[in-house]
């Protein structure tokens, strides 16, 4: 299995993103942005250490001999792609504008971006790990931004701009060019119809005048993209809309006609902060206090009380230390409220993939196993595509919830990238039918960085690591940086259902008419009332048929974490398997074939209806 895992390795490092430079010596070869500290003698190449580690984990690679490098370049990190500076961002009725002397400020103003690796390697809480968290945190919207945010759901929610232009019928790019004007301007004239019907008018005679109104085009769209980021489970169609719309804006051709640059930078805590002067507020020595979310369990009334006083009054003191008259104390508390959303939705979405690893390590052991509940697998049974030992498949599952664990718990910075790497005008799409359907195909650099610096940290946390290491990224498995963000989103979505029925056994067995909450998780939960269960039915039910709670809940487990890691659910042999990407398909399969699982009763019983969630917006 280790023969083909690394030959896949092999075949897929063309999904690695290329760059048409030059190597420069100094730097690694294989991601051209850290300097090279060590050489491989055989490979006569120089790599960083998270990139020489990756390619010589296993395999015959492994056998290489290397020495540290002798001259290491005293340069930190240089990315591949520049990320661009946020904006300045206003709220309220604070808005102040910059002196206009301060244009020649860019080089001074431009953010270090630091090396992802390092990013990950921050001490929790800490002063700089704020600051860096800020930068990927959007401003939470107010109720005059959410009032606006609904004209733009509607205009997209009756737009088919994707299915026409991504049709395979257009056989020269010119004619799909045309085409995408056609619909852009007919968007953008909707959206003015509909917020002053004299204004809309004038755009319909006039295409010209639409380049006039780009400002509050770039705020529209930004909006949409702020709220998305901070609510993944909302705008599940209108937001992938808009994406395509502003993707393809960007291209030379479009970005001529329509005469100005509608995509902004999203309003962040940190460009909040900084624009009023105000960054001391990432570094007040309780702002962990400010922020940190409320939960009750397991406390009393009075401590409850004793954590929103203390939360309330940390808030106060920050505010009220940095507060000035172009920003007040209530754009402060704004800010702060923005981080503790932050805050709330990584629980929520990490909660599951916590409960889960715990579960893993309460029910089963790595080097021992009761009779029945192996969690071996063989190729070729039950649609599995893997062979592991109980052991080797322990830690396969291990390795996989820890990385989607991590994955979660930078969303917000992988989701900024994403959009970078979505919108970036010099890395151009290709259209390409994947299998299932056109897809716009781009390499996504920023994003491919990040995800190998956090597989590197996770296979450096664990020790050791089962499988294949390739991370699909612009190819036909994951073609783009928003199929990637929107695949791991739904982690919890597969995860919360199984979390949520688990939590229910208890309660069910013992006849305790009060259900699970669902509201730690993001998925659908249809909360209509249900005649009275006779309590004595459910109890001998799961004693007769599975015998008792325990053994339920650990059925469960073991079927999950047997069948739902075994590397199936692709469309072919090739696609499916131990990547990255594959993981995640297999757990999705699992889903699929819930129904058919004999303890289906059971999820039901829990109050599970589907693990998609309502789907339309």
């Amino acid at each position: 299995e280790d023969e083909d895992e690394d030959e896949e390795e092999e075949e897929h490092m063309k999904a690695i993103p290329e760059n048409n430079e030059v190597h420069t010596e100094g730097f690694c070869i294989e991601c051209e942005e850290r300097p090279a500290v060590i050489d491989c003698n055989t490979c006569d190449d120089e790599y960083c250490q998270p990139c020489y580690d990756l390619l010589h984990r296993k395999g015959k690679r492994r056998l290489h001999t290397s020495a540290p490098k002798k001259d290491v370049l005293s340069v930190a990190w240089k990315p591949q792609t520049k990320t661009k500076t946020p904006s300045k961002a206003k709220r309220g009725s604070n808005d102040r504008k910059r002196d206009d002397d301060q244009e020649g400020d860019d080089e001074e103003d431009a953010e270090e971006i630091m090396d992802p690796l390092e990013l990950l390697r921050l001490e929790r809480f800490s002063p700089q790990w704020f600051v860096e968290r800020a930068k990927y945190i959007p401003v939470r919207l107010t109720q005059d931004e959410r009032k606006t945010l609904r004209l733009l759901e509607a205009a997209l929610s009756i737009t088919n701009y994707a299915d026409i232009v991504d049709s395979p019928v257009f056989k020269k790019e010119a004619r799909r060019t045309n085409m995408k004007l056609k619909l852009i301007f007919a968007f953008m004239k909707s959206m003015a119809l509909g917020k002053n019907y004299e204004v809309g008018c004038k755009l319909s005679s006039d295409e010209l005048e639409v380049a006039k109104f780009g400002k509050w085009y770039k705020f529209m769209f930004e909006l949409v993209r702020r709220y998305k980021i901070m609510n993944p489970e909302k705008l599940r169609t209108t937001y992938a809309r808009l994406m395509w719309v502003l993707q393809d804006c960007r291209d030379d051709d479009v970005a001529e006609a329509i005469g100005f640059d509608p995509v902004a930078p999203i309003v962040s805590v940190y460009a909040q902060l900084k624009e009023a002067r105000c960054l001391g507020v990432l570094q007040h020595k309780k702002l962990k206090f400010a922020t940190m979310e409320i939960l009750p369990d397991g406390k009393t009334r009075h401590e409850i009380q004793k954590e929103i006083k203390l939360k309330e009054s940390s808030q106060e003191e920050i505010a009220r230390q940095f507060a000035n008259r172009h920003f007040g104390k209530e754009d402060i508390k704004w800010c702060l409220y923005s981080m503790s959303d932050n805050n709330s939705f990584l629980r929520c979405n990490r909660f599951p993939v916590d409960f889960m690893i715990d579960k893993l390590k309460e029910l089963f052991f790595d080097d021992k196993w009761e009779d029945g509940f192996s969690l071996a697998i063989v190729a070729g049974q039950d649609s599995s595509r893997l062979t592991h030992s109980h052991k080797r498949q322990y830690n396969y599952v291990l390795q996989s919830l820890t990385l989607w664990q991590k994955i979660l718990d930078d969303m917000f910075r992988l989701w900024s990238l994403s959009e970078e790497d979505l919108l970036d005008g010099n890395s151009k799409y290709k259209l390409t039918d994947t299998g299932q359907g056109h897809h716009r195909v781009q390499q996504s650099q920023r994003v491919y960085s990040s995800m190998r610096a956090i597989l590197h940290k996770t296979q450096q946390e664990l020790g050791s690591w089962v499988g294949s290491s390739v991370v699909h990224l612009g190819d036909k498995n994951v073609p783009n940086g928003f199929m990637f963000i929107d695949k791991y989103n739904q982690v919890a979505s597969i995860l919360g259902p199984i979390v949520q029925t688990l939590k229910a056994i208890p309660k069910l067995y013992n006849g305790e008419e009060k259900k699970a909450s669902s509201s730690s998780f993001r998925f659908s939960m249809k909360n209509s009332s249900k005649p009275k269960k006779n309590v004595k039915t459910v109890k001998a039910y799961i004693d007769e048929t599975f015998g008792g709670p325990k053994q339920l809940e650990k059925l469960i487990c073991h079927d999950f974490f047997s069948k739902g890691f075994d590397g199936s659910g692709a469309d072919n042999f090739y696609d499916a398997g131990s990547c990255i990407d594959g993981r995640l398909t297999s757990a999705w399969n699992w889903c699929n074939q819930l129904p058919t699982k004999p303890f289906y009763s059971i999820f039901a019983l829990a109050g599970f209806t589907t693990f998609d969630g309502d789907y339309q917006d």
